[in-house]
């Protein structure tokens, strides 16, 4: 068993584990989509995707890789998603713009702090 990171708060294990990425462990391996191929995606999902993927824990440089590929794989489930009663408008603008590989580097930063705003608890 890995030890707790102190960022995270959990062990690499327990993260793998709660998260339902356990398959990320080896880099070869698709990653299991825990929602059924007939179930559409909706933004909140898909962008709860793509925040997962990036709060990743990066321990060593092999984690570099598979937090590459779970983005990518994020993305990629991101473009099929559609609006449903709960998405903010804004939603579908940050996708749009995360596929977008021409995005600035300042511009997808402010996207992803708003997903971490959207998904992590005010600790205040």
């Amino acid at each position: 068993m890995s030890e707790k990171n102190p960022h995270w708060g959990t062990t690499l294990d327990e993260f793998l584990s709660e998260e339902g990425i356990a398959l990320a462990k080896d880099a070869s391996g698709p990653v299991q989509n825990r929602l059924s191929v007939d179930t559409p995606l909706s933004l909140r999902d898909a962008l709860h995707g793509i925040w997962q993927a990036d709060k990743y824990p990066i321990l060593g440089n092999e984690d570099w890789r598979v937090a590459a590929r779970l983005d990518a794989e994020a993305l990629e489930r991101a473009a099929t998603a559609v609006m449903s009663p709960g998405d903010r408008p804004e939603f579908a603008e940050w996708i749009a713009a995360l596929r977008d590989p021409k995005l600035p580097t300042r511009e997808r930063d402010e996207i992803m702090y708003a997903i971490h705003d959207l998904f992590e608890p005010d600790e205040t």
